[in-house]
């Protein structure tokens, strides 16, 4: 893969079918971080840490947490496309978490990135499951569904939009 955001563009345009407007978009964000890394730094080399700085970096620029949200998923999907190529061995976006809403300071995470947090501490806590882990995730899913609808229905949330 000799460039790879042009190979990740690529893919979009023709295995996505993604829009001009959301390519430039991906293309201008991740040539923004690219810029952010120099030409020192290379992309096998990014780990957590260096994607939290680029976010701080864009937060002390004064952008919007969607602006910044935006970005960050901008860049997870790129990273997902190079593991998933075998150019990279993991996704280092995947272990940020965003805000939400700066009037909130919540985070958002995924239902897997929920379970593989519980499940890993399961396991440094030496707890195991009476059944199947597949067995246990549909049961956790069902309940934090059920949770959901609670609180929604309650009427004590705040929507974001």
């Amino acid at each position: 893969m000799n460039d790879p955001l042009t190979a990740f563009l690529r893919y979009l345009s023709l295995e996505r079918n993604a829009s001009p407007h959301t390519l430039r978009s991906y293309r201008g964000d991740l040539e923004e971080f690219r810029g952010f890394l120099g030409r020192t730094r290379r992309l096998d080399e990014v780990d957590g840490r260096v994607v939290r700085a680029y976010l701080a970096h864009l937060h002390a620029r004064g952008l919007e947490p969607a602006s910044v949200a935006r970005k960050l998923a901008a860049l997870r999907s790129w990273f997902r496309f190079l593991v998933r190529r075998g150019a990279l061995g993991r996704n280092p976006a995947r272990e940020v978490r965003a805000t939400v809403a700066s009037f909130t300071d919540s985070y958002q995470y995924t239902i897997d990135q929920l379970l593989e947090n519980m499940i890993k501490r399961a396991n440094e806590l030496n707890l195991r499951l009476p059944g199947s882990e597949e067995h246990a995730k549909l049961d956790f899913t069902i309940m934090l569904t059920v949770q959901t609808m609670n609180y929604l229905h309650s009427g004590r949330h705040r929507v974001a939009l």
